[in-house]
């Protein structure tokens, strides 16, 4: 509903700007800034909202794994687009960054890279194992399975697999 209000007042102003023949007017005006305040209020209010009530309930977390996160939806405009991912990311790295400091978690922050094409099952990585949006087949062991599922899974994998490598190293030194 913010991306079509925001969409729809700036196109009217665009266009009262085109038309006017005194180049005074500004295209954007004191509603369209208050609608991206409005916006941005919303999106810190749900990151907060979120992750206080998801640590909340999750007491025991040692450690945080997250990709290194993009918040790009091909769905919605370019100028909304830009709201979240500079505005939101930075709430959400900030507000995650607060919460491990009182509750006393790590948080492991993994390149994306190639997650949602590997299997998380048997690690085959490609492009076709994932046709949709929401679907995951691996092409090489046929797991079916969610794509936002396997692609956490496979992000856990690989933080597992870190954490193994670093403990093998240590092994080594000692």
């Amino acid at each position: 509903i913010y991306d079509e209000k925001m969409t729809t007042l700036l196109s009217v102003r665009q266009y009262i700007f085109r038309k006017s023949t005194d180049k005074k007017h500004k295209i954007r005006s004191k509603k369209y800034d208050q609608l991206i305040a409005q916006v941005r209020g919303f999106i810190k209010t749900e990151i907060n909202r979120i992750l206080n009530h998801y640590f909340e309930v999750n007491k025991n977390i040692k450690t945080v794994v997250v990709e290194n996160l993009n918040f790009d939806k091909p769905e919605i405009s370019n100028k909304l687009n830009r709201i979240i991912k500079n505005f939101g990311l930075k709430i959400f790295k900030d507000k995650l960054k607060e919460l491990s400091l009182i509750k006393g978690f790590k948080v492991e922050e993994l390149n994306p890279a190639y997650t949602s094409q590997e299997c998380n099952s048997c690690g085959y990585v490609d492009k076709n194992n994932r046709k949709t949006q929401s679907k995951f087949k691996c092409l090489c062991c046929g797991v079916e399975i969610n794509a936002d599922i396997n692609g956490s899974r496979t992000l856990l994998k690989r933080f597992q697999d870190k954490q193994s490598a670093f403990e093998s190293i240590l092994d080594l030194a000692e």
